[in-house]
Protein backbone atom coordinates (compact mmCIF):
# COMPACT_ATOMS: atom_id res chain seq x y z
CA UNK A 1 0.00 0.00 0.00
CA UNK A 2 2.09 2.85 -1.43
CA UNK A 3 -0.80 5.23 0.29
CA UNK A 4 0.87 4.28 4.12
CA UNK A 5 3.88 4.51 3.16
CA UNK A 6 3.04 7.87 1.68
CA UNK A 7 1.06 8.88 5.04
CA UNK A 8 4.12 8.35 7.21
CA UNK A 9 6.92 10.45 4.75
CA UNK A 10 4.18 13.01 4.55
CA UNK A 11 2.97 13.33 8.36
CA UNK A 12 4.69 10.83 10.25
CA UNK A 13 4.39 7.26 11.89
CA UNK A 14 1.95 9.09 14.82
CA UNK A 15 -0.65 10.43 12.32
CA UNK A 16 -0.71 7.09 10.30
CA UNK A 17 -1.29 5.26 13.52
CA UNK A 18 -4.23 7.53 14.33
CA UNK A 19 -5.39 6.99 10.53
CA UNK A 20 -5.38 3.81 10.44
CA UNK A 21 -7.12 3.20 13.61
CA UNK A 22 -10.17 4.84 12.25
CA UNK A 23 -10.72 1.12 10.24
CA UNK A 24 -10.13 -0.98 13.43
CA UNK A 25 -13.52 -2.61 13.05
CA UNK A 26 -13.32 -3.56 9.77
CA UNK A 27 -11.04 -6.62 9.89
CA UNK A 28 -9.74 -6.73 6.49
CA UNK A 29 -8.51 -3.28 5.81
CA UNK A 30 -7.02 -3.55 9.18
CA UNK A 31 -4.88 -7.12 8.14
CA UNK A 32 -4.31 -5.07 4.64
CA UNK A 33 -2.92 -1.84 6.81
CA UNK A 34 -0.73 -4.09 9.30
CA UNK A 35 1.58 -5.81 6.06
CA UNK A 36 2.92 -2.30 5.43
CA UNK A 37 3.23 -0.62 8.86
CA UNK A 38 3.27 -2.23 12.64
CA UNK A 39 -0.65 -1.45 14.16
CA UNK A 40 -1.03 -1.38 17.45
CA UNK A 41 -4.34 -1.77 19.79
CA UNK A 42 -6.43 1.02 19.71
CA UNK A 43 -5.73 1.83 23.40
CA UNK A 44 -1.80 1.51 23.30
CA UNK A 45 -1.02 4.37 21.43
CA UNK A 46 1.79 6.95 22.68
CA UNK A 47 0.22 10.20 24.14
CA UNK A 48 1.53 13.06 21.84
CA UNK A 49 1.03 15.12 25.15
CA UNK A 50 3.50 12.65 26.67
CA UNK A 51 6.54 12.99 23.96
CA UNK A 52 6.15 17.08 24.01
CA UNK A 53 6.59 17.10 27.51
CA UNK A 54 9.47 14.38 27.11
CA UNK A 55 11.20 16.45 24.49
CA UNK A 56 10.62 19.58 25.44
CA UNK A 57 12.55 18.87 29.13
CA UNK A 58 15.50 17.66 26.19
CA UNK A 59 17.80 20.39 26.95
CA UNK A 60 19.36 20.78 23.14
CA UNK A 61 19.08 23.50 20.99
CA UNK A 62 18.50 20.82 18.02
CA UNK A 63 16.68 17.81 17.57
CA UNK A 64 16.73 15.81 14.40
CA UNK A 65 13.84 13.94 13.78
CA UNK A 66 13.96 10.72 11.40
CA UNK A 67 10.27 11.56 10.19
CA UNK A 68 8.49 14.49 10.28
CA UNK A 69 5.86 14.17 13.09
CA UNK A 70 3.31 16.82 12.33
CA UNK A 71 1.09 16.67 15.47
CA UNK A 72 4.46 16.26 17.22
CA UNK A 73 5.46 19.83 15.66
CA UNK A 74 2.08 21.53 16.08
CA UNK A 75 2.03 21.42 19.60
CA UNK A 76 5.94 22.05 20.25
CA UNK A 77 5.80 25.24 17.82
CA UNK A 78 3.10 26.39 20.93
CA UNK A 79 6.25 25.11 24.02
CA UNK A 80 7.88 28.70 25.01
CA UNK A 81 11.34 28.35 23.18
CA UNK A 82 10.91 25.34 21.19
CA UNK A 83 14.26 23.82 20.10
CA UNK A 84 14.98 23.63 15.84
CA UNK A 85 13.85 20.96 14.34
CA UNK A 86 15.77 18.96 11.29
CA UNK A 87 14.04 16.59 9.71
CA UNK A 88 15.28 13.78 7.43
CA UNK A 89 13.74 12.71 4.52
CA UNK A 90 14.71 9.60 2.35
CA UNK A 91 16.79 10.29 -0.85
CA UNK A 92 14.60 9.89 -3.62
CA UNK A 93 11.79 11.15 -2.14
CA UNK A 94 9.65 13.47 -5.07
CA UNK A 95 10.09 17.38 -5.39
CA UNK A 96 6.29 17.05 -4.88
CA UNK A 97 5.78 15.42 -2.12
CA UNK A 98 8.68 17.31 -0.34
CA UNK A 99 6.93 20.47 -0.83
CA UNK A 100 3.76 18.86 0.20
CA UNK A 101 5.93 18.15 3.79
CA UNK A 102 7.76 21.74 3.82
CA UNK A 103 3.87 23.54 3.49
CA UNK A 104 2.18 21.46 6.35
CA UNK A 105 5.10 22.71 9.02
CA UNK A 106 3.22 24.73 11.35
CA UNK A 107 4.74 28.39 12.12
CA UNK A 108 5.87 29.15 14.99
CA UNK A 109 8.91 26.77 14.83
CA UNK A 110 12.15 26.87 12.91
CA UNK A 111 11.97 23.51 10.89
CA UNK A 112 15.04 22.08 8.13
CA UNK A 113 14.85 19.57 5.78
CA UNK A 114 17.73 16.70 5.07
CA UNK A 115 17.93 13.80 3.19
CA UNK A 116 18.93 10.94 4.73
CA UNK A 117 22.66 10.77 3.34
CA UNK A 118 23.43 14.76 4.90
CA UNK A 119 24.82 15.00 8.18
CA UNK A 120 24.61 18.89 9.36
CA UNK A 121 27.85 20.51 10.54
CA UNK A 122 26.06 22.05 13.21
CA UNK A 123 24.50 19.06 14.65
CA UNK A 124 26.81 17.81 17.50
CA UNK A 125 26.78 15.36 20.17
CA UNK A 126 26.81 18.76 22.32
CA UNK A 127 24.02 20.37 21.02
CA UNK A 128 21.46 17.61 19.44
CA UNK A 129 19.46 14.74 19.71
CA UNK A 130 18.07 11.78 17.34
CA UNK A 131 14.68 11.50 17.93
CA UNK A 132 12.79 8.14 15.54
CA UNK A 133 9.76 6.84 15.85
CA UNK A 134 8.75 3.16 15.82
CA UNK A 135 7.50 -0.02 17.99
CA UNK A 136 9.80 -1.31 20.75
CA UNK A 137 8.62 -4.14 22.75
CA UNK A 138 11.66 -4.57 25.02
CA UNK A 139 14.70 -5.10 23.71
CA UNK A 140 13.58 -5.55 19.97
CA UNK A 141 12.02 -2.69 17.85
CA UNK A 142 11.16 -1.75 14.42
CA UNK A 143 11.85 1.11 12.88
CA UNK A 144 11.08 2.37 8.88
CA UNK A 145 14.20 0.72 6.64
CA UNK A 146 15.59 4.61 5.77
CA UNK A 147 15.35 5.49 9.21
CA UNK A 148 17.78 2.18 9.90
CA UNK A 149 20.29 3.43 7.34
CA UNK A 150 20.34 7.16 8.68
CA UNK A 151 21.12 5.36 12.59
CA UNK A 152 23.99 3.33 10.68
CA UNK A 153 25.23 6.97 9.02
CA UNK A 154 25.39 8.05 12.88
CA UNK A 155 27.03 5.47 14.32
CA UNK A 156 29.31 7.47 15.12
CA UNK A 157 27.14 10.40 17.29
CA UNK A 158 27.36 10.13 21.33
CA UNK A 159 24.48 12.40 22.15
CA UNK A 160 21.24 11.17 22.74
CA UNK A 161 19.33 9.22 20.25
CA UNK A 162 15.74 8.42 21.26
CA UNK A 163 12.99 5.54 19.99
CA UNK A 164 9.50 7.07 20.78
CA UNK A 165 7.63 3.69 20.94
CA UNK A 166 4.25 4.43 19.34
CA UNK A 167 3.14 1.25 21.16
CA UNK A 168 3.26 -0.93 24.50
CA UNK A 169 3.78 -3.56 22.46
CA UNK A 170 4.53 -5.25 19.06
CA UNK A 171 4.02 -8.51 17.21
CA UNK A 172 6.73 -10.69 15.77
CA UNK A 173 5.64 -9.57 12.48
CA UNK A 174 7.92 -7.64 10.39
CA UNK A 175 5.78 -5.50 8.08
CA UNK A 176 7.16 -4.15 4.72
CA UNK A 177 9.82 -1.61 5.09
CA UNK A 178 10.45 -1.75 8.68
CA UNK A 179 13.44 -3.34 9.94
CA UNK A 180 14.04 -5.29 13.44
CA UNK A 181 16.81 -3.61 15.43
CA UNK A 182 17.62 -4.11 19.11
CA UNK A 183 16.69 -0.83 20.59
CA UNK A 184 19.57 -0.40 23.22
CA UNK A 185 21.97 -0.89 20.40
CA UNK A 186 20.56 2.02 17.69
CA UNK A 187 19.60 3.85 20.91
CA UNK A 188 20.23 5.43 24.37
CA UNK A 189 16.28 5.88 25.46
CA UNK A 190 13.52 4.20 24.35
CA UNK A 191 10.52 6.04 25.85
Amino acid sequence: MKMIRNNILETGVIETINDISHFQEDQEVYAECSAYTPVPELDSYVSIDTIVKYISNIDKEKLLFLTPELPLFEKLSKVDNPPEIIVSLPNGIDSEMTERIENNMPNGINVRFITDSDIPADFKNSNGAIIAFGFADGDRALILNYNYRMMERYRDFYGRRILVSCAKHTSGARPIGWAPINAYLFFNEVI
